[in-house]
């Protein structure tokens, strides 16, 4: 599972930059709601590894990339976030790499069985 955010993380970095060229609207609309439902996956995943932290911030970023309301931010600003975003990306694949994890334990499996 570890791995498989790591390639969603540089997924989103790959596709932030390319939203930072001059493409058309509707493709930086899919970008917008790939960035979001990543953002949320990824969100759930640090709640799952004890990261709160983290996990409001990929919350937020859900929440500021989603397409369905438009903040009113220039395109010359989404360039800037756009940036930002990919550089926080990489930066947390880097830290992932570099700290070791705990998982969260269903409190229902640790119950002995009866026989």
């Amino acid at each position: 599972m570890e791995k498989i955010v790591q390639y969603v993380k540089g997924g989103m970095i790959f596709f932030l930059l390319l939203g930072m060229l001059d493409i058309p609207e509707a493709f930086f609309s899919f970008i917008h709601l790939l960035a979001m439902g990543a953002f949320i996956w990824i969100a759930y995943y640090e709640y799952l590894y004890y990261r709160e932290l983290r996990m409001i911030v990929y919350g937020g970023l859900s929440i500021l990339y989603q397409p369905f309301i438009t903040w009113g931010i220039p395109v010359d600003y989404w360039v800037i976030i756009n940036l930002l975003t990919a550089t926080w990306l990489a930066y947390s694949i880097y830290l992932d790499k570099k700290k070791p994890r705990t998982k969260r334990r269903n409190k229902g499996n640790n119950k002995k069985k009866k026989h």
